[in-house]
């Protein structure tokens, strides 16, 4: 036992909470188990939780709290349940809050690991708190009616765990390529996006949307109190002993948040160039393109069309020892173990990020996007000066890119003098032979049973 520990229990003997006797039994019971001196005079009922309590609260200077004023007084239950809600595991109550403080009692504040766990739950979902105060609290002598609340919120919390994951489960399994969620004015809607096409596979009562949304806020590090500004966020799913990767995003409605879920399965898409359904004819250009030690490779498409998957293809063929292959990406949608990525934030956009990577030697870079003058006129800078540039742009067919390029003030002469190739690509329904488009439970009502490429390529003379 520790002196400090020693001394308590010596403390409880000097006040009257036990005697000499008991405490040689506490002792000897100590020596056998792993429990702290004082829970074991509890257990032997040597003592009340409450009395305990009370003087450890003394001894160590702190401040005791009984909650059951706080409890009856209704305000654990209305107004400090927002914080109460994400403590549910931690032993702890919030009992008060003023001036960004919140005042927490647990049963044990010299619990480092403890308080540590409670700061980083209220920091992460309330940031404007500045300072936590712990005291000794009996969680036990809470009201019934606390115990009954935070008993039904654990069973909606394991409920709309075990729904969400079953949803998540079935899109995956159904190969959609994302989740929408979207409310209505009495109900919301969930549809999957199935070889391009909405699905419309549950709705809901209104009631059960806010749980499920303040569900997949915290999942992927959203703020679960703004509700009227977009998010976006990010989340691993594990999937028959894999990980998908789930991009969230909210947009507030006139009826409440949408929700959208972009499903990235890398383990379902093949990054090779053989796999992707292009023309031995267009293959045999694309590598000759990849073949040159600069210039400027372009892919456009329609969103969702797979423009990205083709370019990591082609990182995937230019993958040999001694070239050094950088991207820059927004967000990146897949980790290459051959290639030093980097993606978008506040701090750092496509201008700053191109800059980075011109001064780290690389021989290929990727961009994911061309959307601008500067970013426009970065790639073409970076082709000249001896890299090989691969990007997207968004148009709305093959001969669209030059006049695209046009449009972002780059000169004809830099577009004939580096653009090495420009790709357009859009992936085309292949009906279901068994219903032809009518329907069927087995392509879930779409009339489709995927989708093939359909891909052009026009390159300069090399």
């Amino acid at each position: 036992m520790k002196p400090q520990a020693q001394d308590l229990m010596h403390h409880f003997v000097s006040c009257g909470l036990l005697s000499d006797d008991q405490l040689n039994i506490i002792f000897e019971e100590e020596k056998s188990s792993t429990k702290q001196a004082d829970q074991i005079g509890h257990e032997l009922s040597f003592y009340t939780k409450d009395a305990c309590l009370q003087l450890k609260a003394k001894f160590y200077d702190l401040e005791y709290i009984d909650l059951a004023h706080y409890a009856e007084n209704g305000l654990i239950c209305t107004d400090l349940q927002k914080y109460n809600n994400i403590l549910l595991t931690l032993s702890s109550v919030v009992y008060n809050a003023e001036n960004n403080k919140l005042f927490i009692a647990v049963e044990d504040p010299l619990d480092i690991v403890l308080k540590d766990s409670v700061r980083d739950a209220i920091h992460k979902y309330f940031p404007e708190i500045n300072k936590i105060l712990f005291a000794f609290g009996n969680l036990d002598k809470l009201t019934p009616a606390y115990h009954q609340q935070q008993t039904a919120i654990h069973v909606d919390k394991n409920e709309i765990i075990s729904e969400l994951d079953a949803l998540i489960q079935k899109a995956i399994d159904y190969g959609a390529s994302d989740i929408h969620i979207k409310p209505d004015k009495n109900t919301t809607c969930l549809y999957f996006r199935v070889h391009g096409k909405l699905v419309l596979h549950k709705t809901w009562h209104k009631k059960f949307e806010a749980r499920l949304l303040s569900r997949l806020k915290i999942l992927s590090g959203l703020d679960i109190a703004q509700s009227r500004m977009p998010q976006s966020g990010h989340y691993s799913f594990k999937c028959h002993n894999r990980l998908v990767d789930l991009r969230v995003s909210t947009h507030p409605t006139i009826y409440g948040e949408k929700l959208a879920i972009r499903i990235l399965d890398r383990h379902k898409v093949r990054h090779d160039l053989q796999f992707l359904g292009i023309d031995n004819d267009n293959l045999k250009i694309l590598k000759q393109c990849l073949a040159q030690k600069h210039g400027l490779m372009l892919v456009s498409g329609a969103t969702g069309s797979g423009k990205t998957t083709t370019l990591y293809a082609c990182l995937d063929y230019l993958n040999k020892s001694g070239l050094n292959i950088m991207t820059l990406e927004d967000p990146v949608e897949s980790c290459l173990n051959y290639a030093s990525q980097m993606e978008i934030s506040r701090g750092v956009g496509y201008i700053d990020g191109i800059r980075s990577i011109l001064r780290q030697d690389p021989d290929v870079i990727l961009l994911g996007e061309i959307r601008d003058e500067d970013t426009a006129k970065m790639a073409f800078r970076a082709a000249m000066t001896g890299h090989l540039v691969l990007s997207t742009i968004h148009t709305q067919g093959l001969e669209g890119i030059v006049a695209r390029l046009d449009d972002l003030g780059v000169k004809a002469h830099m577009v004939k003098e580096f653009l090495l190739c420009s790709m357009y690509q859009e992936l085309q329904p292949k009906y279901h032979e068994k219903c032809y488009m009518k329907g069927c439970p087995e392509c879930l009502g779409t009339g489709l049973i995927g989708r093939s490429l359909n891909f052009q390529l026009k390159a300069a003379d090399l």
